[in-house]
């Protein structure tokens, strides 16, 4: 199966009344994720460095797949003045916004590399990657910066020694 890596639109950043456990300069764990909306295209896949986000319906569609390698959690979001600055005359985008939960998925350690069961991942780069099977479901929703940053066929793939059979 082919694996993935996806660099999805970053449209924030990590909010204040997020909660974070730092260790070495550098958040270790998100404890709670504050999202602050920046800026939006409409994807329902975020990323702002090590969180992901995804739509409620992303979610609901990765859990009836069964795909497996990735839980959620509840998340707050906020907006930043130039957001809000932006949105002004258009309320209503703001107001028809999707809700957002945060993807937490499995590492990836040394030893999966020639066995990969799990349809997400976490590199150790804290880089998001899916199997063709996630891919296939995650393509199904509106991903438009993701999809900017393609070549020909496929988001990034994995170079050889990521491959499984």
């Amino acid at each position: 199966m082919n694996y993935y890596v996806l660099y999805p639109e970053v449209a924030g950043e990590i909010g204040e009344n997020s909660i974070l456990t730092y260790e070495n300069g550098r958040i270790k764990e998100v404890d709670y994720l504050d999202y602050c909306f920046m800026g939006w295209l409409g994807d329902e896949l975020l990323t702002q460095t090590p969180c992901y986000i995804v739509s409620k319906n992303l979610q609901q569609d990765i859990i009836r797949a069964n795909l497996t390698g990735a839980s959620f959690c509840d998340i707050t979001v906020s907006f930043s003045e130039e957001f809000e600055e932006l949105y002004e005359e258009n309320r209503e985008f703001i107001d028809n916004m999707p809700e957002f939960v945060m993807l937490i998925c499995k590492k990836l350690s040394i030893n999966d590399n020639n066995n990969m069961n799990y349809d997400f991942y976490f590199s150790k780069n804290h880089e998001l990657i899916v199997s063709e099977n996630a891919m296939n479901i995650i393509s199904k929703h509106k991903i438009i910066a993701m999809l900017k940053f393609s070549t020909v066929k496929t988001i990034m793939c994995f170079n050889k020694s990521y491959r499984t059979r």
